[in-house]
């Protein structure tokens, strides 16, 4: 393989278009957190009832963990929810330059340049043009890793969370 300018430019120009792929595909993990999520926001709602029925002056065994299970798995849960916000934070994606920019504006400020320090401005250009191409390779790939992290941490706390929720969920059939 050549690593020359024009080379290195395709190549970067690929990994941005590649890197702008995985981002939009790790959105397709959003739906299952949402499910999860509204899976148990639709029997928290029973649980809320019954707690309001429970005399807390005379708490049983079964109470008493259904209770502690049900605080547990909230946290879990508000816990999952404030990881899976973090994805909505905007962050800043790189994207390729537009070809207007690249053949004027760029290009003058670079054709300057090279002639008052001597050098071929067009291959000063590409230089410029694929500085530019690895910032932005550099960029997006960071917030790939970051959002693809955030992603995994966010299914692991809600599978955990499942643990204490299940405990409730049969505590409460026992209870009923």
């Amino acid at each position: 393989m050549k690593f020359d300018l024009d080379s290195k430019i395709e190549l970067n120009k690929e990994r941005l278009k590649q890197d702008y792929n995985n981002l939009r595909n790790l959105q397709n993990s959003y739906g299952y957190i949402v499910i999860y999520l509204s899976f148990i926001g639709l029997t928290f709602f029973e649980f809320i009832k019954h707690l309001r029925s429970i005399d807390f002056c005379n708490l049983d065994w079964l109470n008493l963990i259904f209770i502690i299970g049900l605080i547990i798995s909230i946290i879990f849960i508000i816990y999952t929810i404030l990881i899976f916000l973090k994805l909505f934070i905007p962050r800043q994606v790189a994207h390729d330059k537009l070809p207007k920019f690249l053949y004027t504006t760029m290009l003058r400020k670079v054709t300057d340049w090279a002639n008052d320090n001597n050098k071929d401005p067009e291959e000063e250009t590409k230089k410029a043009y694929l500085d530019l191409l690895e910032k932005a390779v550099e960029n997006n790939f960071r917030l790939y890793i970051y959002k693809r992290q955030l992603i995994y941490k966010t299914i692991k706390i809600a599978l955990i969370s499942l643990i204490p929720y299940f405990v409730t969920m049969i505590l409460f059939n026992l209870l009923n």
